[in-house]
């Protein structure tokens, strides 16, 4: 089976939002299955960011992506051994 490869400059377009400054007004959502839940662009929630968390670095989050990303009341059942 050939081993599929990406160019490094095409992943480093991808990956350059990462190195963008961080803007504390705007919530910096990237969860594709809450951007599609709430249905906005990826980064580009339109809901006021009420909370400063870690991920990988410093972002900003609006309570409904912060319950989706998370573990909020959307993830309950989801991160649980059964």
């Amino acid at each position: 089976m050939p081993r599929t490869y990406s160019p490094i400059d095409k992943i480093r377009t991808e990956l350059a939002w990462v190195n963008e400054p961080v803007d504390p007004n705007v919530c910096g959502c990237r969860h594709l299955l809450c951007c599609e839940q709430i249905s906005h662009p990826v980064g580009k929630c339109p809901h006021t960011p009420i909370e400063k968390m870690w991920s990988f670095r410093q972002e900003y989050f609006c309570s409904q992506c912060r319950e989706n990303h998370f573990g909020g009341n959307r993830m309950r059942g989801y991160m649980t051994a059964r």
